[in-house]
């Protein structure tokens, strides 16, 4: 996890990845997932090995499948990825 990261009031699993300025809160990141520079993570749970782009937010109770990739700068809000429909 980078110095310059911050990780309120969640859990990380096992090799979790969390950039530069990136910021973890009410949330679950699972085993392997990255988190990329100046991401944003609220409220939302991250599956095993998927890996949320630079700048990305995730908020309101979304929820990111294992292995799933979010590109960077997405905003993302009460998402399911991949969605339910899929």
């Amino acid at each position: 996890m980078s110095a310059s990261a911050s990780v309120r009031n969640s859990v990380l699993g096992p090799g979790v990845h969390v950039g530069d300025e990136a910021e973890i809160i009410d949330s679950v990141v699972f085993r392997g997932a990255t988190i990329g520079a100046k991401a944003r993570v609220c409220h939302s749970l991250v599956g095993a090995g998927a890996s949320i782009g630079e700048r990305a937010t995730l908020e309101a109770l979304t929820v990111v499948g294992d292995g799933e990739l979010i590109a960077a700068g997405s905003a993302l809000k009460a998402a399911r990825v991949p969605s339910a429909d899929a």
